[in-house]
């Protein structure tokens, strides 16, 4: 009976202190500063081969956390509105494709639908449709290192054709 009352208390302390975490990262000026100390982080991580030695990692490893912070990154600044940070985040994950291609690591796909995602909320619509069109076509499925779901990039892509649809009907 102690030992689960007490469990009890470690279980509800631990809620209370997830709530408080929240509330802090839910105002963007605190996710800000969080994302760009990780961002931060993973840099000096993956561009240093004595601290990859000393963690054990190498540098593949350190590279796809990296771009998955990253891309993290990315989506919280554009669900906080922080479309330009969000546009500087996938531009530097642009930049890391042929370096993370040159150790093996395919990030083509989810840093190209993170970038359409980015373009779409700065209203850039079609740049946005022709890049998931491309992404469709030329990316190598079975050599990602990041999983992408294709069905949304189809979803996306038939949502904009009924939407194109539907305005040409209106004109």
């Amino acid at each position: 009976m102690y030992r689960e009352l007490v469990e009890h208390d470690i279980v509800r302390a631990a809620r209370k202190s997830l709530r408080r975490v929240s509330a802090y990262v839910s105002r963007y000026e605190n996710a800000s500063q969080i994302l760009s100390s990780r961002d931060t982080l993973f840099g000096l991580l993956g561009g240093n081969t004595r601290l990859q030695e000393l963690l054990h990692h190498g540098a593949r490893t350190n590279r796809l956390m990296e771009v998955e912070v990253n891309l993290t990154s990315s989506s919280v600044y554009r669900k906080h509105g922080a479309f330009q940070d969000a546009l500087s985040t996938v531009t530097y994950l642009s930049e890391l494709i042929e370096p993370c291609r040159a150790i093996g690591l395919g990030i083509d796909g989810a840093v190209n639908v993170e970038t359409t995602d980015v373009l779409w909320e700065l209203g850039e619509v079609i740049p946005s449709i022709k890049m998931l069109q491309h992404i469709e076509s030329t990316v190598d499925w079975n050599s990602q290192s990041i999983e992408v779901g294709r069905p949304r990039i189809f979803a996306a892509l038939v949502s904009c054709n009924n939407l194109f649809h539907a305005l040409s009907l209106t004109s």
